[in-house]
């Protein structure tokens, strides 16, 4: 079950935009293929006879999902027509039952997680290989120079990629895979985040690096990796595109823009601090909250103002609890599990471009990667408990 589980997870977004859809339903097979991934997970749990729901965090996914989908109905520009029945299947639907399996699937099998990290590394070189070969092509097209990679978005690609990064180093500590494997598959991964030319991917490359470097007490490693990006970052900022994306008035000028989005988000927030403005507020409202400002229907490029607007505390809150709750039990137990420390690794850079990436928690590749390796260190925490 644990493979079907990493194929879709992992591999499934590698070929996700070339996937055919089905015509008359305009429907991805990546649907299909998790309809399959569901029902090979029932028959599992009817052999095992071991299936559960009962983990606080599971708690808080059902709430904050349950939220999304009940925010149609206070939402004045939304019905449930089979439009946004599409929309939560794909942005809600599939993550919390991934959610579930992953859950379970850790739970029952200690085995299984060195199993799914073991398999997370050639998904890893295999995407990255894809951003390089657009990269050194000319095919990266993405905003006319960027690399989108196989998820259709820099951004995206490059947070997909970091979210694994640190699982990989735990991979090789546990000699799961031998470290010139792991070296070449890390050298391999960081240059299919520098591909995207993503300043969040950048900073949460160097950020998920240090922190597992730091918090495991490898500190000549911590400083190899120092020497790496200093001097990789050196050579990167002698092209063009990457230094301007890094100049201060280009940085400066995007976070006056985001700020404005921001204070918009918040504006409608304390207009209807309990359940929001319903869904896709944000996006809805923005040219009535800031008509100056917005002259089109944009998103926020803020995870958490967007949720503040769009429901309120009645979602922040259990929003809070998905995010936070696998964090507080990693960080009671860091001295106990090495695992702890991968996930803060990849965690804390993913919570961090949240702040400043757009519609992150709806993404139909990275949320599924997300709550599979939360609930990988929730189970495998609370099974030592």
């Amino acid at each position: 079950m644990v493979y079907c589980l990493l194929l879709f997870v992992c591999y499934v977004p590698l070929v996700g935009l070339v996937l055919p859809k089905v015509p008359f339903l305009d429907v991805n097979l990546i649907n299909f293929l998790f309809l399959a991934l569901a029902l090979a997970f029932v028959l599992y749990s009817a052999m095992r006879k071991s299936f559960t729901i009962f983990s606080k965090w599971l708690l808080f996914v059902f709430i904050y999902s349950i939220v999304i989908v009940l925010s149609v109905a206070w939402s004045p520009r939304y019905f449930y027509d089979m439009r946004v029945f599409k929309d939560l299947f794909s942005s809600v639907f599939i993550p919390l039952t991934v959610a579930v399996i992953a859950f379970n699937v850790f739970r029952t099998d200690k085995s299984n997680l060195t199993k799914f990290v073991s398999g997370m590394y050639l998904a890893a070189v295999m995407i990255s290989a894809v951003t390089l070969f657009q990269l050194l092509t000319g095919k990266a097209d993405y905003e006319g120079y960027r690399a989108a990679g196989s998820l259709g978005n820099a951004n995206g690609t490059a947070i997909f990629l970091n979210l694994m990064l640190p699982f990989m180093f735990w991979g090789v500590e546990n000699k799961l895979v031998s470290r010139k494997f792991g070296l070449a598959a890390f050298l391999i991964t960081a240059g299919g985040v520098l591909a995207t030319i993503s300043r969040k991917g950048m900073v949460s490359l160097v950020m998920a690096t240090f922190i597992y470097l730091f918090l495991s007490k490898r500190y000549t490693a911590l400083v190899s990796a120092f020497l790496f990006f200093a001097i990789i970052g050196s050579a990167l900022f002698t092209i063009p595109e990457v230094y301007n994306r890094f100049e201060s008035s280009e940085i400066q000028s995007e976070l006056a823009g985001r700020g404005g989005m921001v204070s918009a988000g918040w504006d409608m927030f304390v207009g209807h601090p309990v359940k929001g403005l319903g869904y896709k507020g944000f996006y809805e409202n923005i040219m009535r909250y800031r008509p100056v400002f917005a002259t089109e229907k944009i998103d926020a490029h803020n995870n958490y103002i967007t949720a503040l607007a769009n429901y309120g505390l009645l979602g922040f809150i259990p929003l809070l609890g998905v995010l936070l709750f696998p964090l507080l039990i990693a960080f009671k137990r860091r001295q106990y599990t090495g695992i702890s420390v991968a996930y803060f690794a990849s965690a804390l850079p993913f919570l961090f471009s949240a702040y400043f990436a757009g519609a992150l928690f709806y993404n139909f590749a990275i949320m599924p990667l997300y709550y599979t390796l939360s609930a990988a260190v929730v189970a495998e925490i609370q099974a030592r408990d």
